[in-house]
Parts: structure tokens; C-alpha cells; sequence
């Protein structure tokens, strides 16, 4: 054959390329592939069309891999099915007797900006608000009823040592602030300064950051087995943040709001207590905070927030349980 020939033939091939959907995608993958390091990388692929199920590429794709936020896809596709999209996350605010109660509804983004309000404590200058314009100038205790979801806040797969990272946060019947706190590292003359917004008590920091004059901040903070007590170490340059996972999120709220509650004048003469009393006849409800199931999911998959998967996860499991209450992974799943 001659150089013609050829020509020919390698036109012919390149509009098959382009025409042939199977060659198109090995090609598509095979050069993204190309670009990767085979012994740091380990690829299970399939590309299945959804309306014909013919495979276009495949491989090693029967070997066992760990699915990831992939499986985020999968819990949409469930919640959507089982709670509907319509659904709404609720968070009720009541009075029993002089008692102020919160029932938690497992929403994940409870005190979101924007969502709720301009700012994450919207929701707790809300509760004080309506207390006032009720009259009230004092309770008792602040009860925290969590009971959507069940206690086992962590799963015990998860890997220890990441429970305070923010993607491993605890799932909590009543969740705020996405069970996170965030704290900054600054330099304050010859010490690093600590500082942790939302601003609170409920939890503690023991700080051992040590200044730097050159490179990088690297710090990190470290549970020591004293619940929302971490210590906060490292090299510090100039400034640094980020995220840390608290420990038992309902607790968490309930003392935001006690201390939300001191700030404007309202006497918490009581203790925080974690109970069931979502079904007591005498619960006066005042104040529902809503979020659609269609906000989750955006977070959930766009953002990929590992705590907006493990709510529905739950969810499932609680809307599909007598009594609505005990939202569990294995039941969800």
C-alpha cells in the first residue's frame, strides 16, 4: 500500500474514533490515565451508559475498592426515594413548664448562614427573642431531646485518630454549627494567641503552638481523652485556621444557647439535661426551624459534607422506625 493508502486509512480510523462511542471513551480515559502514576494510583473503572447498559470502557473493574463520597450518589438516590423531595429537616423550639426544650429533627445544617438566617447564631438570638417576647426572665434546665437519631454518634469504622478532623464530625439527632468549631492561631508579639469561633466555653484549649520566623504554620489540634478539651500545637509564622470536630453536638448547642440565653439577660437556673420528651402532652411548641431536604443535598454532594450523607443515612432509618426516633447506620443502610 502506499503512502495514500495509508493516508486513507489513518483518516478512516480517526473518524471511527470520533463516531465510535466505545473508542471514544477508552480514548478519553486512556489519556487522562496516561497522566497518573500507576504505582501510587490504583484504578477500578466502568463507563456505562444508563440507557443502554453497554459498556463503553472497563478496568480491573470487579477489584474491591473502598467507594468513598461515591456513595454519596447512592444515598441521594435513597433519600430522595424514601423521604421524598419535598422533605423537610425540622428543629422544634418549645416551653414544658418552665423547662426551654429543643428537639432535634437530625438536620445537618442547622445554623447555616443563609439558610436560617445572615449568621450562625441567627438561630440563637431567635430563641432569646422569642423568650423575651413572652416575658420570660428565667428557666430552669435546657432540654436537649436527640432522640431522632440514635447515641452511636461515631461509627466505628471511622479511624481514631481523624475523629477531630471536620469530615469525621459526630451525627447527632440535633447538629450545629455542622459539630464544628473553628479555631485561629494568631501572633501576638513573642506568644501565639488562640481564639475559637462560635465563641464558647464548652470547649477548652490547652495551647503549646510555638512561633516561627520562617516557613510555613503547621498547627494542629489534639484530643486527650478530657472530652472538648484539645491541644492546640505546632509552628506558627504569622496566622493560621481551621476546623475541629467537638464532641456530643446536642451538648454543644444547648450550652450556645445557655450562654446566647446569659448574654440577653435570661437566667438558665438549671442544668442542661439530654432526654425524650418529643411526645409529653404539656411540650407548648413556639418556634420551628426548617430546612429542605433539596439544601442537603446540595451540600451533601457539591460540597461534599460527610455529615449531610450520615443525616440521611439516618433519617431514612428514623422516618421508617415506630415512634420516629433512633435513626441508626444499619437500619438506614
Amino acid at each position: 500500500m502506499g503512502k495514500r493508502g495509508y493516508t486513507y486509512l489513518l483518516i478512516f480510523a480517526g473518524y471511527f474514533v470520533l463516531w465510535n462511542p466505545v473508542c471514544r471513551a477508552q480514548s478519553s480515559v486512556t489519556e487522562i490515565l496516561r497522566g497518573l502514576n500507576p504505582q501510587k494510583e490504583i484504578f477500578s473503572i466502568a463507563v456505562i451508559p444508563a440507557d443502554t447498559g453497554a459498556t463503553l470502557f472497563s478496568r480491573t473493574a470487579d477489584r474491591p475498592m473502598t467507594p468513598a463520597s461515591n456513595m454519596k450518589l447512592v444515598v441521594s438516590a435513597a433519600a430522595l426515594h424514601y423521604l421524598g423531595a419535598d422533605y423537610i429537616f425540622q428543629t422544634r423550639i418549645g416551653m414544658l413548664e418552665n423547662n426551654l426544650v429543643i428537639i432535634g429533627g437530625g438536620d445537618p445544617l442547622l445554623g447555616e448562614p443563609g439558610l436560617h438566617g445572615p449568621t450562625k447564631e441567627w438561630i440563637l438570638d431567635q430563641i432569646a427573642e422569642q423568650l423575651q417576647k413572652n416575658g420570660v426572665q428565667a428557666i430552669d434546665d435546657i432540654i436537649l431531646d436527640a432522640s431522632f437519631f440514635d447515641n452511636n454518634r461515631v461509627h466505628d469504622q471511622w479511624p481514631e485518630d481523624q475523629l477531630n478532623r471536620w469530615y469525621a464530625c459526630e451525627v447527632s439527632g440535633l447538629n450545629y454549627n455542622c459539630n464544628c468549631v473553628h479555631l485561629t492561631a494568631h501572633r501576638a508579639g513573642h506568644s501565639a494567641t488562640l481564639e475559637i469561633e462560635p465563641a464558647t466555653g464548652y470547649v477548652t484549649l490547652i495551647n503549646k503552638v510555638r512561633l516561627v520566623s520562617k516557613g510555613t504554620s503547621a498547627i494542629g489540634a489534639y484530643r486527650n481523652g478530657h472530652p472538648n478539651t484539645l491541644v492546640v500545637k505546632g509552628n506558627l509564622n504569622q496566622i493560621s485556621g481551621f476546623d475541629v470536630a467537638i464532641e456530643n453536638p446536642a451538648g454543644f448547642l444547648g450550652t450556645m444557647i445557655a450562654e446566647k440565653l446569659a448574654a440577653k439577660g435570661i437566667q438558665v437556673k438549671g442544668k442542661l439535661i439530654q432526654k425524650y420528651v418529643k411526645e409529653d402532652p404539656n411540650l407548648r411548641i413556639f418556634q420551628t426551624f426548617q430546612t429542605p431536604i433539596k439544601e442537603v443535598l446540595d451540600r451533601c454532594n457539591k460540597d461534599s459534607l460527610g455529615l449531610a450523607a450520615e443525616a440521611l443515612v439516618k433519617t431514612i432509618s428514623a422516618e421508617n422506625t415506630k415512634g420516629k426516633i433512633n435513626g441508626e447506620w444499619p437500619h438506614g443502610l
